[in-house]
C-alpha cells in the first residue's frame, strides 16, 4: 500500500488534481452566473416593471452547490479514477523492489 501511495507523490498526482478540480471550479462559477441571470430575466420571475425579481444571489449558490457537486463527480470519476487504477502495476514494481533490498 505504501508504495501505491508513493507513486501517487511521485507522479504529482495530487498537484493535477488540484489545478484541475481549480479549472473546473472556474467554469462552476462562469456557469452559475450564466444561469442564474437566465433565470433571473425569464418572463416568468419578473416583477411588473419587467427587471429580474433578485432572486440572482441565492439562485446563484444553489447552482454553485449543485453544479460543484456534479463537477466534483466527473473529475472524481474521470480523473482520480483513471490515474488511481494505472498506478496499481507500478506500485507493486516499486514494492518489489524495496523488499528485494
Amino acid at each position: 500500500m505504501l508504495g501505491h501511495e508513493m507513486t501517487h507523490v511521485a507522479n504529482g498526482d495530487m498537484v493535477t488534481l488540484t489545478l484541475v478540480q481549480g479549472v473546473v471550479n472556474t467554469f462552476v462559477i462562469f456557469l452559475a452566473r450564466v444561469i442564474g441571470n437566465i433565470i433571473d430575466h425569464a418572463p416568468l420571475f419578473r416583477s411588473e416593471d419587467g427587471r429580474g425579481i433578485a432572486l440572482l444571489p441565492s439562485t446563484i449558490i444553489v447552482l454553485q452547490l449543485l453544479l460543484g457537486i456534479l463537477a466534483n463527480m466527473i473529475v472524481m470519476w474521470f480523473f482520480s479514477r483513471r490515474r488511481e487504477f494505472r498506478r496499481r502495476p507500478r506500485a507493486g514494481a516499486q514494492t518489489r523492489r524495496h523488499r528485494q533490498q
